[in-house]
């Protein structure tokens, strides 16, 4: 505990001095206690933001990505099944454009992503996608040629087989989109639990400096007003041979 000699150390010049000192030092804790609070909430508000808006995009996009290669099997099988040539041309509208949303997903998911773990799992959602581009490709031209048996054929026994590797690989992607995203807000807890934990000890701390501050300064300015009190009570009584001990030139002391 601060003790009055290690106040007194200070041998300041005026009452107003040791106001000033104390009401400076009281402001310095609680600035002190603000900025912490201020930054922490900078940093919270940063990593908020990673796991709402980054994760969440690339768990979209992944998603979005598997979306394209369920709907272009169930396009090639729709094909392999009719006979009506809009329904035909239609399917064939479609696997085309998402032939092309999936290229775009692939650029993007290469092109944002950050860590190691990520971009391998990545790269082989790519080696995947890349075994089946030519398969798709085979696939279209046996059927535009009309050799449905073939491309049924080859449907069987390469398309599905890599459309379900495609999938399985594009599932671990989003597997580890949420592990992360689920660690992260784990992390961002314990974060906002320790920041208030420390933000509750500095508050009850300048508190606690506060009323220790002014119990000090009070005791300062009160103990020689009371001893000068008691002297004046005793002259009031007759006795004169009381002596004012004056320890300091300031204010209080000096009189």
């Amino acid at each position: 505990m601060i003790s009055v000699d290690f106040a007194q150390r200070f041998k300041l010049e005026s009452v107003f001095a040791r106001i000033l000192l104390a009401f400076g030092a009281v402001i310095l804790i609680f600035g002190t206690a603000i900025g912490f609070s201020i930054h922490r909430l900078t940093q919270f508000n940063h990593d908020v933001h990673s796991v709402t808006e980054r994760n969440m995009s690339k768990l979209s996009l992944e998603s979005s990505w598997m979306i394209t290669v369920v709907n272009s099997a169930r396009h090639m099988q729709t094909l392999l099944n009719v006979a009506d040539q809009k329904r035909v041309e239609e399917n064939l509208a479609g696997l085309k454009a998402d032939k092309a949303q999936r290229r775009e997903y692939r650029a993007t998911m290469v092109e944002i992503a950050d860590t190691p773990e990520e971009k391998q799992l990545i790269q082989t959602v790519v080696e995947v996608r890349n075994a089946f581009v030519p398969v798709e490709e085979e696939f279209l031209s046996l059927f535009a040629a009309g050799k449905l048996t073939e491309a049924r054929s080859l449907a069987l026994e390469k398309v599905e087989p890599l459309q379900v590797a495609y999938i399985e690989q594009l599932s671990k992607l989003g597997d580890y989109y949420k592990a992360l995203t689920g660690k992260q807000v784990a992390q961002l807890t314990d974060d906002y639990q320790h920041a208030k934990l420390t933000l509750l000890l500095l508050t009850a701390g300048a508190g606690a400096c506060a009323l220790v501050l002014a119990y000090l300064l009070a005791r300062g300015i009160g103990n020689p007003l009371r001893r000068a009190v008691a002297v004046l009570d005793e002259i009031g009584r007759g006795n004169l041979n009381n002596i004012i001990v004056v320890r300091n030139n300031d204010l209080i002391h000096a009189r």
